[in-house]
This record gives C-alpha cells, structure tokens and sequence, in this order.
C-alpha cells in the first residue's frame, strides 16, 4: 500500500530532515505495527523511535533519541496539515475496511478490542492484533 501512497513514506523522510535527522530508506521485515497497519490498508512507514539493542535485554532509548522522535513527530504533524495528500488519504481510507471494522467492533470505547489490544500492547509489548497472534 506503501508504493500507491509514496507520499506517505516522503512525508516522513521530510519530518526527519527538519528535525535535524538524515534519514536512511531501508525496507525491513514485517512484524511490526506500521507493516500491520499497511497490510490491513493504512499506509503507515516504520518510523524510528530511537531504541538501541531492540527486543534483548539490554534495549534501551536515550532522552536525546526520544526528543528527536519528538521534534520528528511535530514536524510530520505539520507538513501533513499542510500538504493536499492528507485529503487524498482520508479520502481514501473512508473507502478502506479499516474504518468499518473498527467501528463494528464499538468505535472509541474501552469496550472495542481493537482498543482493548493496543491496551494490551502498550502495557505488555504482545502483539497489537485483537483477533490473537
């Protein structure tokens, strides 16, 4: 979904640069939330949080890294407030499952287990997915 929404991946890689970060394009795996989103048609890059040594024992995030996903995130805030694609997105993504799948399931409510699974994911790290692994 990535490759019908290029914009989205530039929009990220222009937030870096602006917060001061040279970005490096590399295509990973899948495992993550943001290739979870783009499968089920959210387009959603993987952008970095600044971690070291993920998922071991030893991972860790420096303040310095975490203030410049921070300062990332404000611009990638404003260039999408700014730019004709954010219509486009929406626009399309109304057309999207995503949406009616999460509202069926209740919407914003403590009820819904898509919100029940983020919950889930914030306080243990499982996996994000309310229909089990």
């Amino acid at each position: 979904i990535l490759v019908a929404y290029p914009f989205v991946s530039d929009y990220a890689e222009e937030a870096m640069k602006r917060a001061g970060i040279t970005p490096q394009r590399n295509i990973i795996r899948g495992g993550t939330d943001g290739s979870r989103l783009s499968f089920m048609g959210l387009p959603c890059p993987n952008i970095f949080t600044g971690e070291m040594a993920i998922h071991s024992k030893l991972e860790y995030v420096s303040v310095q890294d975490m203030e410049k996903a921070i300062d990332t995130l404000v611009e990638l805030v404003q260039i999408w407030e700014k730019h004709e694609g954010t219509k486009l997105i929406i626009k399309e993504l109304q057309q999207q499952q995503f949406k009616p799948l999460y509202f069926l399931h209740g919407g914003i409510s403590h009820k819904n287990r898509f919100e029940q699974a983020a919950d889930r994911y914030a306080r243990t790290g499982l996996g994000w997915w309310p229909y089990g692994q």
